[in-house]
């Protein structure tokens, strides 16, 4: 066993996620601590026999994360001057204007008897000159995220207890960037890269006012899927981990132009699900088809399509980037069901990857390479209180006025039917406080400023929700009669507007 504690010695922790610079870090993620160790070492000497510790490391299994309860403080947006100062003349005098940029401190608060964090590898028994080398460089981290973070980093082979525990788990809902192996030699040698480039242009950076010399920021690395240990989260049905694909307009004369919207997502649901049908190998797994043996609806989880959109940002315009497609939770790796998607996808795509949805248009996909904000899955997976509909529910039957029959009695069954528990509070309205996302109402597939709702669902009731719970659920969260077609997805949080809720 091999563990390192972490105390925050001013019993605050700053530290932005890396996609999402207003939103707290927290706990520590295991990459951002090797990545300190990694800055510790090359301030210090760069000893061949720390590389080699740190090499250890970045080959053991994703470890343990305990840590105590916290506070998480309210996070405003500041203006910090930054180092380029620009001149301007008047008629006057000559003035110094200065940049101001606009910063994030997003932070949490511990209590000073309780301010330790630990990083337990269970199952990993360094030798006595690793440990004693991972001890030394641990010894030298003084800071944790921001300048702000002061720790105490020490080595020990014990086991420890916290309030919480995370265990790497692949059907977790909480996602921590673990490192891994070549994380080492990555880190090191882009920073080196980084600084030969440097010092190349120093001359001219001395010389003259403007931005400072290049600095190497570390790729990002993958994350592992972690669970609350001792801890029953409510989860629903469908699983994470999706495959993503991304979409791309094709302009091509005989066939018409599709700009992706998340309001088309029904309509591209469909094609994808009937590509997959026909790529699959025979018979199709009636968890991909959604059919029974009899052609009938399949009564059980099966295949869902979710949306990824630009929602929920600041400036975002409800565009379609790419959508995931989620097997359910039951279904585990190597069975059947997930050998047949994979093939078919991969069969898809070496064909070219274009998919036709009739005389609506033609879009191409391809694998998710890059790691746009809007197609993460964090904010659809991680456990939250209280949901917010991206896109409609589509009731599965008509409400009506009398108590059981009403709009939010008909969305609380539909909680209950994918197993999770009755919400505590239910509000509808035509309008998401989802940034971008449409408003809901019943249109025909013709109507190019309305939902692309399937014909056979088009008379049902529609509408955006806000749910929440007594307690944290993991999501996916996807309700209603069109859920498998990304209709009913919730977004964790109470998204902006929150006056537009009946």
């Amino acid at each position: 066993m091999f563990s390192l504690e972490i105390e925050f010695l001013n019993g605050v922790s700053y530290a932005s996620k890396v996609h999402e610079p207003a939103s707290i870090e927290w706990p520590p993620h295991p990459d951002r601590l090797f990545a300190a160790f990694v800055s510790s070492w090359g301030e210090s000497g760069k000893s061949e026999t720390e590389a080699d510790a740190l090499r250890w490391l970045e080959r053991q299994d994703p470890p343990d994360v305990l840590f105590p309860n916290f506070g998480i403080r309210d996070t405003y947006q500041s203006f910090v001057p930054t180092t380029n100062v620009k001149k301007q003349k008047s008629l006057v005098d000559v003035t110094n204007i200065i940049v101001r940029k606009d910063r994030y401190f997003p932070a949490i608060t511990l209590s000073p008897d309780n301010a330790t964090v630990y990083m337990v590898w269970k199952y990993s028994d360094p030798e006595n000159k690793t440990f004693k080398a991972l001890a030394d460089i641990a010894g030298r981290v003084a800071r944790l995220g921001h300048t702000a973070s002061l720790v105490r980093i020490a080595a020990n082979k014990n086991n420890h207890s916290a309030e919480f525990r995370y265990v790497a788990n692949k059907d977790g809902y909480v996602f921590l960037r673990c490192p891994y192996n070549g994380r080492f030699d990555e880190m090191r040698h882009g920073f080196e890269s980084s600084i030969n480039s440097a010092l190349q242009s120093a001359q001219i950076a001395r010389r003259q006012t403007g931005p400072s010399p290049p600095v190497w920021h570390p790729n990002t690395a993958p994350t592992y899927t972690y669970i609350e240990e001792s801890r029953d989260i409510p989860q629903g049905v469908i699983g994470i981990d999706w495959i993503t694909l991304v979409c791309r307009s094709i302009r091509e004369e005989s066939v018409p132009t599709v700009i992706p919207n998340v309001k088309l997502f029904p309509v591209i649901a469909k094609a994808m699900r009937d590509t997959i049908i026909k790529y699959a190998p025979q018979p199709v797994h009636s968890i991909l088809s959604g059919h029974s043996a009899d052609k009938q609806p399949l009564q059980e989880p099966h295949l869902a399509f979710i949306p990824l959109a630009n929602v929920g940002w600041r400036h975002s315009d409800g565009r379609l980037l790419g959508f995931a497609l989620a097997l359910p939770r039951k279904s585990r790796y190597g069975s059947n069901e997930r050998k047949q998607l994979h093939y078919a996808i991969s069969k898809f795509l070496q064909e070219g990857g274009y998919l036709v949805m009739g005389q609506v248009g033609k879009i191409k996909l391809k694998k998710q390479t890059d790691d746009l904000k809007s197609l993460l899955p964090n904010r659809y997976v991680e456990k939250s209180r209280t949901w917010t509909s991206v896109t409609p529910v589509v009731l599965d039957r008509y409400p009506k006025a009398t108590v059981g029959k009403r709009p939010e009695d008909i969305i609380a069954r539909s909680c209950t039917n994918v197993g999770l528990p009755e919400p505590t509070s239910i509000k509808i309205s035509r309008y998401s406080s989802v940034t971008g996302s449409p408003p809901a109402h019943n249109v025909s597939q013709s109507d190019k400023d309305g939902w692309s709702i399937p014909k056979n669902r088009r008379i049902r009731f529609v509408c955006h929700t806000r749910i929440a719970f007594d307690t944290e659920i993991a999501g996916p969260i996807i309700l209603g009669s069109g859920r498998y077609y990304g209709m009913g997805l919730h977004m964790r949080g109470r998204g902006h507007a929150d006056d537009q809720f009946i």
